[in-house]
């Protein structure tokens, strides 16, 4: 808020009035100063509550995508999605800027824990569909297992200086895609 070009100079102004010494005659100047901060503080709370519940309902879209293709039943789409929307409503009602981020992360790791129920539901639907007899092949699972590519835990650098060092990163993050896709394993990029 400080470093709002509206919001910034009226809490300054407010810090001001507090501490001046004789605040009697500034006082007159606190109710204005009091709605452009708030008028600010609910436009930014506004648009992060429109970020965090556009993210939600994207896992949430991811998530019902790959139930389907899983062939999940109810409980596996319920234990899946209410968390989610759980996490949706607190946004909703959420006030705080701080606190509106943190339940962007636990929504995150709510569609990671999510991803690992679907992929342990489809492990014990092609276990209890294969065969008994150990020569014949295992289904092919409807959905691959997810892989997380985090590009930034990829460079060894703090800074990309030279050709050299582009080189290097790309050619790591070449061979950490390859190898998941050999693995035959989908990828997610953060």
């Amino acid at each position: 808020m400080e470093r709002h070009p509206e919001a910034g100079p009226a809490l300054k102004r407010m810090n001001d009035i507090l501490t001046a010494p004789n605040p009697y005659k500034l006082i007159k100047d606190a109710e204005s100063l009091i709605n452009d901060v708030n008028a600010v503080n609910a436009a930014l709370l506004s648009e992060a509550k429109a970020e965090a519940v556009r993210k939600i309902n994207g896992y949430m879209v991811a998530l019902a995508s790959d139930i389907d293709a899983a062939k999940g039943d109810g409980s596996l789409r319920t234990a899946c999605l209410k968390p989610l929307e759980a996490l949706q409503s607190r946004v909703q009602a959420e006030n705080s800027l701080a606190h509106i981020t943190q339940l962007e992360t636990e929504a995150r790791n709510e569609f990671d824990a999510a991803v690992a129920r679907i992929e342990n539901f489809m492990l014990k639907a092609a276990e209890a569909a294969a065969p008994s007899s150990s020569g014949s092949l295992a289904p092919t699972p409807a959905l691959k297992k997810k892989h997380l590519v985090e590009p930034s835990k990829l460079v060894e650098l703090r800074y990309l200086e030279t050709k050299a060092d582009v080189e290097a990163f790309l050619e790591s993050l070449r061979a950490e895609l390859e190898q998941a896709i050999d693995r035959n394993e989908r990828i997610e990029i953060r």
